[in-house]
């Protein structure tokens, strides 16, 4: 009894001080929802980009350590120039260029322009 004394006083203190909710503020509410729903898709794309980054990265340092083992082999100059293209790209689309060493944006960029110049096709 006493529980419901106390909650109906509150909803009619509230119903008094104009503090009851307004259709114009469920539909603020309804935007803000919406807002963080937008925040988390962007989110979650800004992911899975950089996880994908992260996958090119891998094979772009697996297949430079390999070259550095075999310099002469032109295939595999080749193959690391195409990762070294392809993280590039991924990095300069994802607008991340800024979070990298210059140094190494260097490096890739200097592989990248042998893939460029050999024309060598994306896959």
């Amino acid at each position: 009894m006493k529980n419901g004394l106390i909650i109906g006083l509150l909803l009619s203190t509230n119903s008094l001080f104009g503090l009851q909710t307004s259709r114009a503020e469920e539909g603020l509410n309804q935007n803000e929802i919406e807002l963080v729903e937008t925040l988390i898709a962007a989110t979650t794309k800004s992911l899975e980009e950089q996880k994908e980054l992260k996958v090119f990265l891998v094979r772009y340092q697996e297949l430079q350590k390999q070259y550095l083992i075999r310099t002469e082999d032109m295939d595999l100059l080749l193959q690391t120039a195409r990762a070294a293209h392809r993280v590039l790209a991924k990095i300069n689309e994802t607008h991340l260029t800024a979070t990298f060493e210059p140094a190494f944006i260097n490096e890739l960029t200097l592989f990248s322009q042998v893939a460029v110049k050999r024309g060598i096709p994306q896959p």
